[in-house]
């Protein structure tokens, strides 16, 4: 599966699925939210489940693709993000802002994990381990070091983290 934003015209994002069968891509149903920055996708309970994105706007919506109904549903916003702070100097209001995107996936047959990611609060790389699981987000802890543009892979029941930059540079 491919997840892919697109810019259409007046700068609104579109963000859909593309399904491979072996020989044939098909286009899935766009989803609510753009998923700007977003590399990797998760399955929750057999289906596609994306949150995040890298925009000060929508920033920790969450999606699962119902394939029954052919369209994706909300599910609760990411829940962990530190964010960044924007100051308004005219009324010097502080607006937190909050994202999630970059981070790595693994799935088990009842639960998705976000690992890791960029927020760009402070810092900007998080180390964070979530779980959504029953429908809802739970902290799972954290890794040894923050990262963020890294990849996941799981083998029986032990996941392994790979690549990615953290605030140091890349290791």
């Amino acid at each position: 599966m491919s997840f892919v934003s697109s810019y259409k015209q007046n700068n609104k994002v579109e963000s859909f699925l593309f399904r491979f069968d072996g020989i044939n891509f098909k286009k899935e149903a766009s989803s609510l939210f753009p998923h700007l920055n977003v590399w990797a996708l998760g399955f929750y309970k057999n289906s596609p489940f994306v949150t995040g994105q890298d925009s000060s706007i929508n920033g920790l919506k969450t999606e699962i693709l119902d394939y029954a109904a052919g369209k994706w549903v909300g599910a609760p916003d990411f829940p962990f993000s530190n964010g960044d702070r924007l100051v308004i100097y005219i009324t010097l209001d502080i607006l937190l802002i909050l994202r999630i995107s970059c981070y790595a996936t693994a799935s088990t047959d009842e639960s998705v994990f976000m690992i890791g990611g960029y927020t760009k609060g402070s810092p900007d790389v998080t180390s964070r381990i979530a779980e959504f699981k029953n429908g809802k987000w739970i902290d799972g802890g954290n890794l040894a070091q923050a990262r963020y543009g890294h990849g996941a892979i799981t083998s029986e029941s032990k996941t392994m983290i790979i690549g990615g930059t953290h605030n140091e540079g890349t290791k």
